[in-house]
């Protein structure tokens, strides 16, 4: 930016972003950098908290939690989620306490409520499916239904599986519609195109 907007007013070559206002977002807790056999100390080294354009650095903070502010939540519900959301926050906070295994050098185990667990007896993806979306026969054509809900996967080889156990529970005939069939020929000599154009 700063390269780009200098080109007509040289004074913005050493301001940051060249000036421009620029809004991140997201908490810095959740969020880290990824840094492969890095330690604690290595990741917490790379936070944007620890880069020089952190000093021109405004922090505004959400004070209220806007799920709370919908009008059709009965006490209940709202209870339910006051209780969660200072749960989160606490966890962020470092204010749960946790505990250590296998001789680590810092306490990172937490124990989750009960009532936010799902203890499955046998299919464990089953068990995340019926409860995410408890009438999915009947309802699997809603489109409605279906985006008001979601399974957030750690790794993209549990979301394959849990969609084709989902899958499997359409009734009808599967079919796959792939991207492409073959990749048109350019001029460009591209070594391993496929690995570009994933059917």
């Amino acid at each position: 930016m700063r390269d780009i907007l200098s080109a007509d007013n040289p004074s913005l070559a050493d301001v940051p972003f060249g000036g421009k206002l620029i809004v991140l977002g997201g908490d810095f807790r959740q969020v880290l950098p990824v840094i492969t056999g890095g330690t604690r100390s290595d990741i917490v080294s790379a936070a944007l908290v620890m880069s020089p354009i952190w000093q021109h650095v405004m922090v505004l903070k959400l004070c209220t939690n806007m799920r709370l502010t919908n009008p059709y939540l009965d006490d209940s519900q709202r209870d339910t989620l006051t209780v969660f959301a200072q749960w989160v926050l606490d966890v962020g906070n470092g204010d749960v306490s946790m505990a250590k295994k296998n001789c680590e050098a810092h306490p990172s185990w937490l124990q989750i409520p009960s009532d936010l667990l799902l203890t499955p007896s046998d299919n464990n993806i089953q068990t995340i499916i019926d409860s995410t979306y408890s009438s999915f026969c009947t309802m699997y054509s809603d489109a409605s239904y279906l985006t008001a809900r979601a399974i957030i996967c750690p790794t993209n080889s549990i979301v394959d599986e849990i969609n084709d156990t989902i899958f499997d529970q359409v009734p009808g005939e599967t079919r796959d519609y792939l991207s492409y069939d073959t990749i048109s020929k350019t001029g460009d000599p591209i070594a391993h195109a496929d690995v570009l154009y994933p059917p």
